[in-house]
C-alpha cells in the first residue's frame, strides 16, 4: 500500500522474541491455604457429592465449602492413599503400616491392621462387583463383613487394580507375568499381553474411548494388542524428550502422564499430545487426577492444594513477563492476534501460536486495538497511530485516544476518540472531523441502509443522519452510555453501559434485551458475531444470542474463565479470546455441551443455641432453645458461581428470601414458640431443586400454658378471698379493739366524772355559796367546768401532749385539794419533759384511787407526788402516805365498794390494748411503802406510751 503522508520509523526489537508462547488449561486453585503443605496422594469422590482426600496429613474431607480434616486416633502413619468407596457409601484406604481404615458419616475408624508378613510396599484397594474390599499386597484378599480376611491367591507381589467395564478386577500378576480376573471371589488367570519379560517389571490396564491398553507402571509406555503380541503405542519419555518416571490417570477424553519430577502430559483420545507436547503445570508436581461427575478435572498437588479445571478446552495464555497486563485485543485476517498491554507494549501471536513483542513504544496503555484490513492495525494510545504490519511503519493519527472504530468500506473507517467522531480514509491517511458529533466518544457504529452514524458519547445515545442532523435518545428520560455497536442483518446493536442490549432497525429501537429477556448482566462490554449467533461480552461473562435475543449459550467460570467482568473480546474462526483482570483466556465456542446441570440442596446440619446440634431427626425443642441456625450444602464445583438459594421459615416468614452459593448457613437467632417448617431450595440459571424440607416445634414455655395462666388465675383469686378475709378479721379486730379503748376511755371519763366526784364537788360549791365566798366559788366553779370541757375535749383523741395531761392532772388534784381542804397537799415534778404526746387519761384514775382508798382514810397531813421521766416510755411514779392497800381493802370490804374495778380494770384493759400497738413494756405495778412493818402509803409505777413531736 502506497501511503502518501507524513510517516515516522519505528523502532522494532529485532532480537528473539520477548515471550515465548505457553498455554495451559484454565484452572484456579482450590485448598491453596487449608491444604498448604499438604501432599495428596489421592482423590475422590464420594456418592454424595463430597470430595475425600488421601494426603500426608491422614484424610481430608471437601464439602464443597470448606476442608475438614478427619481425625483417626489408631493411625500410626498419617500418609494414606488409594481410596475406594463401595456400594453403600462406605470409603476405605490404607497407609503404608498395614493399616486399613473405613471412613462414613465424616468419620474415620481403623477397619483392621495386615500382619506385616502380609504388608507390601505396592498395596492397593479395590471393590469387586459383590460389593466387598480387595486388597492387593502380598497376595490377593478379599475381606467379608469388615472382620474376615480370605486369601484369593498364593503370596506374591501384584500391580495396581482395574476395573473392566463388566465390573471384573483385573491386575497384573509379577510371579506369573500375566493378568488375574476377580469376580465372584474367584481369581482366574489371563495372558492378555505377550511382551518380553526384560521389557517390563509391572503392568496395568487403563481405558480410553472404549478400548483397553496397558501400560508399564513406571515408565507408562502404552501398549496395545497387535498380531497377537503387543506393541508400543506410546511413550511419554519420547514426547518430553526425557527419560523420568510418570504416572498414568485417566479422565473421560484424555490420559495424564503426570511426571515424577514436575508438570503433567495431556494426551487425547488418538494419543496426540496437547500443547505441543509439552508439561503442562512445568512448576507444580501433580500428584493425581480424576474427573467429577460435573466433568471438572481435579489435580492433586504437592503442597499447592488442587488445581481444577472446569473445562479442559479453554485455556489460558500465558506470558513469560508476568507483569504485562493485556486490555486489549484484535485479530488480523491471517490468523494472528494482537494484544495491547498496560505498559503500551504490542504483542503478536502467530497462528502456530508463539508469541513475540513487535512494538514497545511505552508511551500509554494500548487500551483499543482495531485490525482494519490490508495488515493496518489501528491503536488507541496518545493521538491513535496507524501501524503498518507489514512494513511496521506507523502514522500518528491525531485524533485523539481511539475508543472505537467501525469500518464502512475498505478505505473509510469511522473512528471515536475522546476528541469526538472523525471519517478516517486509509489510502490518504487523512481524518475528517465531524463537527455535529464533537463530544467525546466511547462507541461508534454504521448503518450502511439509512447511512446513519450511531454515537456512544459522554451525552449519551446519538444519530446522525446523512442530512446532518442529530437526533439523542434517551430511556426513561436518563442519557444512554454505549460501550459497542454492531451490525449485523440489517440491524444495530447497542451494547450499553447499564441498559443492557438495545436493538434498533431502521434507525427505530425495537427491543431490549437485558437480565429480565436473559442477560447475565445489563453492563455490557463488546459485540462480535460467532457463525449465526451474536456474542456479547458482559460484566458477568459471555453468552451467545440469537438475532431475536434467545440465549444459546452464557460462558462464565462453569467453562473456566477465571475472571467474568470481561474488558474486550475477539472470535477467531472456533475461537473466543477473552481479555479481563486475570489475563487472557481461549474458549473454544464449537465444544458446547448444552446446559443440563440440576442442582441439589442438602439440610447439612442444624445448630440450636449455638451449640447444641441435634440429629435432623429431632423435630421438637424447649422454649428456651431459640436460636436456630441451618446450614445448607449444594454440590457444585462447576457451577458454584451461579447458584443462588431460596429459603423461607415458614411460620416467621412470608416471602422468599435469597442467599448466594456462599451464604450457606441461615440464621434465625430468637424464635417464639410454635410450629415452623424451614423450606429450601438451589437455583442455578432458572432451574430450581427440590425442596430440602424440616418441621419443628418450640414448645410454649410454663409461664405461657394455658394451664399455667389457669393456675395463676386460680393463685391470684385465692390470694384475693385470703387478702379480703385477712383484711375483714384485720378491720373486725381494729374495730374490737377500737371499740374497746373507746370503752377504756369512756370508763376513764366516767371514773373522772363518776357521781360521786361531782356530788363532792357541787356540795363544795354549795358550802361556798352558802358561806358567802363568792370569790372562791365562783374560782371553784370555773375550774370545774374547765376540767369537764378538757376531759370531754380529750375523750375521742389517742394521744395529747404531755403538758396538756399535767394540767388535766393538776387541775383535778386542784378540785380536790379544795374538798379535803388544808389536810392535803400534792407535787408534780416533770423533769423538764417535753416535746411527747401520750394517751389520755391514763394517770387520772390512779390518783383517784390514792384519795379514795389511801388518803382519804387517814387522818393528818394528807400528800400525793407524782415524778415523771422519759425513757423508752413515758414512766409515771405516783406515791402517797396513805392507810396501805391492805387496810383500804379491809374498809372497801367492809363498805362493799366496787370503785376500783370500775376504774382500774378498764384502765388495765387500755394498757393491754395499747400493748399490741407499741414496743416496750407497758403497765402498771404496785408496791406497798412499809416502816417497822407498818404500812406508810402506796407507790404506782405507770409506764406509758409515746409519741415524739420532732
Amino acid at each position: 500500500m502506497l501511503f502518501l503522508y507524513r510517516m515516522k520509523p519505528l523502532l522494532f526489537l529485532l532480537l528473539l522474541p520477548l515471550w515465548l508462547f505457553g498455554q495451559q488449561p484454565a484452572h484456579y486453585v482450590l485448598g491453596e491455604n487449608e491444604l498448604e503443605g499438604v501432599d495428596i496422594y489421592d482423590i475422590l469422590q464420594a456418592t454424595n457429592g463430597t470430595y475425600i482426600l488421601a494426603t500426608s496429613n491422614g484424610v481430608f474431607q471437601f464439602d464443597g465449602y470448606a476442608f475438614a480434616n478427619i481425625g483417626c486416633p489408631d493411625m500410626l502413619m498419617q500418609s494414606v492413599f488409594n481410596l475406594v468407596e463401595d456400594a453403600s457409601g462406605n470409603v476405605y484406604c490404607h497407609n503404608l503400616s498395614g493399616q486399613i481404615f473405613k471412613l462414613n458419616n465424616g468419620e474415620c475408624q481403623l477397619l483392621l491392621t495386615l500382619p506385616d508378613s502380609l504388608v507390601s510396599a505396592d498395596m492397593n484397594l479395590a471393590i469387586d462387583n459383590q460389593n466387598t474390599l480387595i486388597i492387593a499386597s502380598d497376595g490377593l484378599m478379599q475381606l467379608h463383613a469388615d472382620t474376615e480376611l480370605v486369601m484369593l491367591t498364593k503370596r506374591g507381589s501384584f500391580g495396581p487394580l482395574a476395573q473392566l467395564p463388566n465390573g471384573t478386577l483385573s491386575c497384573y500378576s509379577f510371579l506369573d507375568r500375566s493378568f488375574l480376573n476377580i469376580k465372584n471371589g474367584k481369581v482366574k488367570q489371563e495372558l492378555r499381553y505377550h511382551i518380553p519379560v526384560d521389557m517390563v517389571q509391572s503392568l496395568a490396564l487403563v481405558f480410553l474411548k472404549d478400548s483397553i491398553y496397558a501400560y508399564e507402571t513406571g515408565s507408562c509406555q502404552v501398549y496395545r494388542q497387535r498380531n497377537g503380541g503387543a506393541e508400543v503405542l506410546f511413550n511419554p519419555s519420547a514426547v518430553t524428550q526425557k527419560e523420568q518416571l510418570f504416572k498414568l490417570y485417566q479422565t473421560s477424553n484424555a490420559l495424564w502422564f503426570a511426571s515424577s519430577s514436575l508438570g503433567v502430559l495431556r494426551v487425547d483420545g488418538q494419543f496426540k499430545p496437547n500443547n505441543g507436547g509439552t508439561l503442562l503445570f512445568p512448576r507444580t508436581l501433580i500428584s493425581n487426577v480424576i474427573e467429577d461427575r460435573e466433568g471438572n478435572v481435579l489435580l492433586g498437588t504437592f503442597g499447592k492444594g488442587i488445581l481444577v479445571i472446569p473445562n479442559e478446552t479453554t485455556e489460558d495464555m500465558v506470558v513469560a513477563d508476568v507483569n504485562e497486563d493485556v486490555i486489549s485485543i484484535s485479530g488480523s485476517e491471517d490468523g494472528r492476534l494482537y494484544f495491547g498491554t498496560r505498559s503500551g507494549k504490542l504483542i503478536e501471536r502467530l497462528p502456530l501460536g508463539a508469541l513475540q513483542s513487535i512494538r514497545d513504544a511505552n508511551v500509554k496503555s494500548m487500551e483499543a486495538l482495531f485490525s482494519v484490513g490490508n495488515g493496518l492495525l489501528l491503536i488507541g494510545e496518545a493521538n491513535g497511530v496507524l501501524l503498518n504490519l507489514q512494513t511496521r511503519t506507523e502514522l500518528v493519527v491525531n485524533v485523539g485516544s481511539i475508543k472505537d472504530v467501525e469500518q464502512i468500506s475498505p478505505s473509510e473507517v469511522l473512528v471515536a476518540s475522546n476528541g469526538g467522531a472523525y471519517m478516517f480514509d486509509l489510502l490518504v491517511g487523512k481524518a475528517t472531523r465531524l463537527e455535529e458529533l464533537q463530544l467525546r466518544h466511547y462507541a461508534i457504529g454504521y448503518n450502511p441502509h439509512t447511512q446513519t452514524i450511531y454515537s456512544g458519547t459522554s451525552k449519551g445515545l446519538m444519530m446522525r443522519k446523512p442530512s446532518g442532523a442529530v437526533e439523542t435518545l434517551k430511556l426513561n428520560g436518563k442519557d444512554v452510555i454505549v460501550r459497542d455497536f454492531l451490525t449485523w442483518k440489517g440491524r444495530v446493536y447497542a451494547a450499553t453501559a447499564e441498559n443492557g442490549l438495545l436493538v434498533f432497525s431502521n434507525d427505530t429501537l425495537v427491543a431490549e434485551w437485558s437480565k429480565t429477556t436473559g442477560l447475565v448482566s445489563d453492563q455490557l462490554m463488546a459485540l462480535a458475531i460467532y457463525q449465526n449467533q451474536l456474542v456479547v461480552a458482559t460484566a458477568m461473562g459471555a453468552q451467545l444470542l440469537t438475532e431475536n435475543g434467545v440465549v444459546q449459550r452464557t460462558i462464565n467460570q462453569a467453562d473456566g474463565l477465571t475472571a467474568i467482568k470481561l474488558i474486550d473480546m475477539e472470535v477467531k474462526g472456533h475461537e473466543l479470546w477473552v481479555v479481563h483482570s486475570a489475563g487472557v483466556q481461549k474458549v473454544m465456542l464449537d465444544t458446547y455441551k448444552p446446559f443440563d446441570f440440576v442442582p441439589t440442596v442438602a439440610l447439612k446440619s442444624i445448630i440450636v443455641n449455638d451449640s447444641i446440634s441435634p440429629p435432623l431427626t429431632q423435630h421438637s425443642f424447649n422454649y428456651d432453645q431459640q436460636k436456630f441456625t441451618f446450614k445448607l450444602n449444594s454440590n457444585s464445583l462447576r457451577y458454584r458461581n451461579e447458584i443462588s438459594y431460596q429459603y423461607r421459615l415458614e411460620g416467621a416468614e412470608s416471602q422468599w428470601q435469597s442467599a448466594s452459593f456462599t451464604d450457606n448457613v441461615i440464621e434465625y437467632r430468637s424464635l417464639s414458640a410454635g410450629t415452623y417448617t424451614f423450606r429450601a431450595k438451589a437455583i442455578c440459571r432458572g432451574v430450581e431443586s427440590d425442596e430440602v424440607v424440616y418441621s419443628f416445634t418450640i414448645s410454649t414455655p410454663f409461664y405461657k400454658a394455658w394451664w399455667f395462666y389457669l393456675l395463676v388465675s386460680l393463685g391470684v383469686i385465692a390470694l384475693l378471698i385470703f387478702w379480703f378475709k385477712r383484711r375483714l378479721r384485720r378491720q373486725h379486730f381494729i374495730a374490737q379493739q377500737q371499740n374497746e379503748l373507746n370503752a377504756s376511755k369512756l370508763t376513764a371519763i366516767q371514773s373522772q366524772m363518776n357521781p360521786h366526784f361531782i356530788f363532792n364537788a357541787l356540795n363544795s360549791i354549795q358550802s361556798l355559796v352558802l358561806k358567802g365566798d363568792i370569790d372562791n366559788s365562783y374560782t371553784y366553779i370555773t375550774k370545774f367546768a374547765n376540767l369537764v370541757r378538757r376531759t370531754l375535749n380529750y375523750s375521742d383523741k389517742e394521744y395529747i401532749d404531755f403538758s396538756e395531761e399535767v394540767k388535766l392532772i393538776e387541775l383535778y388534784l386542784t378540785l380536790e385539794q379544795l374538798r379535803f381542804s388544808e389536810d392535803f397537799e400534792f407535787s408534780i415534778n416533770t423533769n423538764g419533759i417535753d416535746d411527747v404526746k401520750m394517751p389520755p387519761m391514763l394517770i387520772q384514775p390512779f390518783i383517784e384511787n390514792a384519795l379514795m382508798h389511801g388518803l382519804l382514810h387517814r387522818s393528818g397531813s394528807k400528800r400525793i407526788r407524782l415524778d415523771f421521766q422519759l425513757d423508752d416510755v413515758l414512766i409515771c411514779t405516783i406515791t402517797d402516805n396513805g392507810v396501805g392497800r391492805a387496810k383500804a381493802k379491809a374498809i372497801k370490804e367492809r363498805q362493799r365498794s366496787n370503785h376500783e374495778s370500775f376504774s382500774v380494770n378498764a384502765i388495765r384493759t387500755r394498757f393491754e390494748i395499747l400493748q399490741r400497738y407499741h414496743k416496750g413494756v407497758l403497765g402498771f405495778q404496785y408496791e406497798d411503802l412499809m416502816h417497822d412493818n407498818q404500812p406508810t402509803g402506796t407507790k404506782v409505777v405507770l409506764r406509758i406510751p409515746v409519741k415524739h413531736t420532732f
